[in-house]
């Protein structure tokens, strides 16, 4: 079966479950329409294909919160790594000198990619 990949993997699941065509007939399978196995299968291979082009990357910022300290990070996705830069701290922006250190840090991995 094959999936327009213009629709997200999530909207074509939306799609196809929730559709009113698929909810008025909810419990039976016509002869030929692929059963739930097979659109969830047909999702997932979507998703694959779709995120495994060539040039296709992500960034998105991430904020993990601990007891006493909060993290913003901008996260990037490369073709070698995923690689991500600490942007903020508990809500306010880095200070010079963090900055300073969170670019050494990078700079030490981009010189010495074996110990990523």
């Amino acid at each position: 079966m094959l999936i327009d990949s213009s629709f997200g993997s999530a909207t074509l699941v939306a799609w196809l479950v929730f559709s009113p065509f698929n909810l008025a007939k909810a419990g039976q399978n016509e002869v030929g329409a692929p059963s739930p196995k097979e659109l969830v299968q047909a999702a997932v291979a979507n998703e694959v294909a779709s995120s495994t082009g060539p040039g296709l990357h992500f960034m998105f910022r991430d904020t993990r919160k601990s007891a006493h300290l909060v993290q913003t990070k901008l996260i990037v996705e490369t073709r070698d790594a995923t690689a991500g830069l600490l942007i903020a701290q508990n809500g306010r922006p880095l200070t010079a000198n963090e900055e300073q250190a969170e670019e050494a840090r990078l700079e030490h991995y981009i010189q010495n990619p074996a110990e990523l």
